[in-house]
């Protein structure tokens, strides 16, 4: 009888199988890790209220009354595009999105400022949510300017919103949300938005949204521009490498649009973000739902590759414990180790205690049973043969 053991894993140390068995067959292998389910994540997103928190309520509610088709019962995130008339107003609307969305706390909701509203603590500004580890994130620029009707992208958030990106994954959604648009139309501008738009289109990851131009009848209401599309008034660059979305308008409502749902689905190689405009009485505006896509960075290659050294010893004395020497092994990044193990012999079939591996540092670790198979010793017409059996254990668990 013997024993053989090929080990693959990522510390140097011991393994102690505790069993009763004539003979023992290790086997340490790479096993492809899992992938991580598909996660979903709600965010609302509106601007222009101007005092109609009536319609406010009823876009909330028809996005709860059309869950199973366009709309949601959860919501991880609201973000106000600005015009409230007064932080009061401000403070009316995110009492009724935590009312209606009861699981959506008031550190949830955002109120980015607009031009009908003062200056305020109240606003949200800079990276609201998000980081490293989190599935998107959240900017709110105040692009406000003294010329009331048009915006002003001041260089110095310029290069606080690039700062930001830089230091944002790559390969997740950032929502910067800001009042005013990059692009004109009826006469209205922001200053330094070729600026601001030349900075962004380094990052694909980037959308942009925008309220404000409700009253000139803007006929980008309810749309999402793509990498590729060009905005009016904008000749360098004369296209744009990232997503540029209408947050709707709570009160007027242009083209169907009172708000958006933006809905986020992470998986394991690449994030889709679905924008859909809709009306207060839930009715999906023409266009919608307009999809965007963003390919990890790293996705996996569902190929396992062998790391560490290969090591196998055999048993063939009768005992109830057998433990290999040293050995070394890989130290490549999520590694999982696979410990296959066979005996033969005897009549009945062995019961493994326990399969133990213990790091040259660091305490012992108990490897989680995956699979065991033992059958009773054969006899037949052509003979007999003894109990045997195989398993395998692995770590992590």
């Amino acid at each position: 009888m013997g024993m053989r053991a090929t080990l693959l894993g990522r510390h140097k140390g011991k393994l102690l199988i505790v069993l009763a068995v004539l003979a023992i067959a290790l086997l340490f292998s790479a096993w492809p890790a899992t992938a991580a389910p598909d996660a979903t994540y709600y965010i609302g997103f509106t601007s222009d209220v101007h005092n109609n928190t009536s319609n406010l309520q009823s876009w909330r509610n028809s996005l709860k009354s059309t869950a199973a088709t366009t709309g949601t019962d959860t919501l991880h995130h609201m973000v106000f595009g600005g015009d409230y008339e007064g932080w009061t107003t401000a403070a009316t609307c995110r009492t009724t999105v935590t009312n209606t969305f009861t699981d959506t706390s008031a550190d949830d909701v955002f109120l980015v400022r607009g031009n009908h509203d003062g200056d305020s603590a109240s606003k949200a500004t800079g990276l609201v949510y998000g980081g490293s580890g989190e599935p998107y994130a959240i900017y709110a620029l105040d692009n406000t300017s003294s010329n009331w009707s048009n915006g002003d992208f001041k260089e110095a958030d310029i290069a606080a919103v690039d700062t930001t990106l830089a230091g944002l994954p790559s390969d997740i959604p950032v929502f910067i949300v800001a009042h005013h648009p990059v692009h004109t139309y009826g006469g209205r501008y922001s200053t330094r938005a070729a600026e601001f738009a030349t900075m962004v289109n380094k990052y694909p990851n980037a959308i942009v949204l925008w309220g404000h131009n409700h009253t000139v009848t803007d006929p980008w209401y309810g749309q999402v521009k793509f990498a590729g599309a060009a905005l009016t008034g904008i000749t360098d660059p004369d296209k744009i490498n990232f997503t540029y979305a209408n947050l709707g308008a709570m009160n007027q409502g242009n083209n169907g649009a009172n708000g958006m749902l933006a809905t986020v689905t992470t998986s394991a190689d690449k994030t889709t973000v679905k924008f859909v405009y809709s009306n207060t009485s839930g009715t999906v505006a023409t266009g919608s739902p307009y999809i965007l896509e963003i390919p990890k960075s790293n996705p996996p290659t569902g190929q396992v590759e062998l790391d560490g050294q290969v090591y196998s010893q055999e048993f063939s004395s009768a005992s109830s414990t057998f433990t290999t020497a040293n050995f070394s092994t890989g130290s490549g990044p999520d590694p999982l180790t696979l410990v296959g193990i066979s005996w033969v012999g005897g009549a009945d079939p062995k019961t493994i205690s326990s399969v133990v591996f213990t790091p040259t540092s660091g305490s012992a670790v108990t490897l989680t049973e995956v699979k065991t198979q033992a059958v009773k010793k054969q006899s037949g017409s052509g003979g007999s043969a003894p109990a045997g059996g195989v398993a395998i254990y692995r770590w992590p668990r």
